[in-house]
């Protein structure tokens, strides 16, 4: 007669709920999270496909994160130029009024009205940094004071010096500037204002002199405006670059994220069965072994 070993038969029972106990654990937290493991050594050899996968969609999501940035500031940029071509086509209007009639001027307080407008435009600042800044963005580019600054000092004076135009890398490949600094884009515009100005003060009425010499800044005045809506134009193109750039890595980002996610992720449905299962099993070893560990001598007998 083969002889058994209670002990060794709650051994086995114990081992037996463990191992149920450990099945339902692992399930249930693949259940919780709906992945395959908790971390990366549970996937095996796909770990380094897995490794690899995530940093290239997060530098692609930073490069994205980067040209999202930048759309901004090409809005913003958009905005401030489109404003400054209103401000001299409104002084335009008040300069051809004012050759045409012969009552009081406002040239004077038009010009110093659409330097500070100016001024204060191409000084935008993002998040502490100035747009028209270039690689200088710590300081404001356009430092003239008033009218009467611009007027006794050199036109460069009116600019802080040295800046030179910001690049971004949008997609990995091509670099796009982040647009003009001001003392390119704002040059033409002030360097006008400067010469209205220093014809000046317009008395009531204006001279006939001045009258000559502001008929010959009305074309002046209109390349300055034809200046900036090409720069506005430029502006555009750039945006639609970033645009479609955004769209580009956003497509490569959901689709590497379709990728990880047929290596991580686990099918609910498979899943939900095996929780079922490990369940079930887990209950009928916890009953066996409960049994076994109430049995005694008289049970046997």
């Amino acid at each position: 007669m083969t002889r058994i070993s209670t002990a060794m038969i709650s051994q086995n029972a114990l081992r037996d709920l463990q191992q149920t106990q450990k099945t339902l654990f692992d399930v249930s937290n693949q259940t919780a999270s709906q992945t395959k493991a908790s971390d990366l050594k549970g996937y095996g050899a796909q770990t380094h496909t897995l490794v690899s996968s995530n940093r290239m969609q997060a530098n692609i999501q930073s490069r994205i994160d980067n040209a999202a940035e930048l759309e901004t500031r090409l809005s913003m940029q958009d905005a401030v130029l489109d404003h400054s071509r209103e401000v001299l086509e409104e002084l335009r209007a008040v300069v051809l009024q004012d050759i045409s009639l012969n009552g009081p001027s406002s040239i004077d307080a038009k010009v110093e009205e659409a330097f500070q407008v100016l001024k204060d435009s191409f000084n935008l600042q993002i998040a502490g940094r100035h747009v028209f800044g270039g690689t200088r963005t710590d300081t404001p580019p356009v430092v003239a004071t008033d009218v009467a600054n611009l007027v006794a000092n050199p036109i460069a004076n009116a600019f802080e010096q040295g800046a030179s135009e910001q690049k971004v890398n949008v997609d990995g490949f091509q670099e796009i500037s982040m647009g003009p600094v001001a003392s390119v884009a704002a040059l033409d515009a002030f360097n006008l204002l400067r010469d209205i100005a220093a014809g000046g003060p317009y008395g009531n009425p204006v001279s006939a002199a001045q009258k000559t010499a502001l008929q010959t800044q009305l074309g002046t005045m209109d390349t300055v405006v034809d200046g900036l809506v090409q720069l506005q134009a430029q502006n555009g193109r750039t945006q639609q670059r970033v645009e479609n750039a955004i769209e580009r890595q956003t497509a490569q980002v959901n689709t590497i994220a379709k990728s990880i996610g047929e290596i991580t992720h686990v099918d609910l449905a498979e899943v939900a069965s095996r929780l079922n299962n490990a369940q079930t099993s887990y209950q009928a070893s916890a009953s066996v072994f409960n049994t076994i560990r109430g049995l005694s001598l008289v049970d046997v007998l």
